[in-house]
């Protein structure tokens, strides 16, 4: 049973002068690896392009643009679509234990705000062995204040022998490792394409099904992070 935590954070109030978080010069770059598919640069310069590999943390959009041969600084704004692939993965053996979710999963939430990150109550974590899963949101992206939302859950894994043979599990498994693709799957997603691979490796079974998705990766980078 998934355990839910809920984010509570205090913050005091505070009055913020927006024209002088305008005046913050930042970059648009990307919080996934992926395959860039368009690029909307509404202010600033594009520095990738329809068809570029990205990795997590590029600027994809400067906060500047050329005049006359002279640069302008900017606040970068726009957005950048690009393909990505979430994965879901299951091991199989034949001729010892496997690895399963015991059902029980602890769930962390924190937020960034400019730099700063706060940590939600939460119920501890003492899983002995168990598979790390985690997702970020960008929360009013594009805006004058943003934020982001880290959500971070530990699945417990515990051994199970196994009694039956690949073949005989084979579908089991292929809908397993789907269930685990789509859990780690945001809502807003959009999945374009989906594929199942199957490799032998020693006496290990390795099912994995991955999801290529749509998505626009661009988010501010505050102090460094994104």
């Amino acid at each position: 049973m998934q355990v839910g935590t809920s984010l509570v954070i205090n913050l005091q109030e505070k009055t913020y002068d927006i024209d002088l978080d305008e005046d913050l010069i930042l970059p648009i770059v990307a919080n996934f690896d992926g395959v860039v598919t368009q690029i909307n640069a509404y202010q600033g310069t594009p520095m990738v392009k329809s068809g570029d590999v990205v990795k997590r943390g590029q600027v994809l959009i400067a906060p500047y643009v050329m005049v006359d041969g002279e640069r302008k600084e900017m606040r970068a704004r726009g957005e950048v679509i690009a393909s990505i692939f979430i994965k879901g993965q299951v091991i199989f053996n034949e001729n010892g234990t496997e690895l399963v979710r015991s059902g029980n999963c602890v769930t962390i939430k924190e937020m960034e705000f400019f730099g700063t990150t706060f940590k939600a109550k939460h119920k501890e974590m003492n899983f002995s062995k168990y598979e790390i899963e985690k997702s970020s949101e960008i929360i009013c992206k594009n805006m004058p204040i943003c934020f982001k939302i880290i959500t971070t859950r530990y699945y417990e894994l515990v051994e199970q022998q196994v009694t039956k043979t690949f073949e005989q599990e084979r579908e089991f498994l292929i809908k397993k490792s789907r269930y685990q693709a789509y859990e780690n799957l945001q809502s807003d997603f959009n999945v374009v394409e989906e594929q199942t691979d199957i490799v032998l490796a020693g006496d290990n079974y390795y099912i994995t099904t991955y999801l290529k998705v749509n998505m626009d990766i661009g988010a501010y980078n505050y102090e460094g992070n994104i």
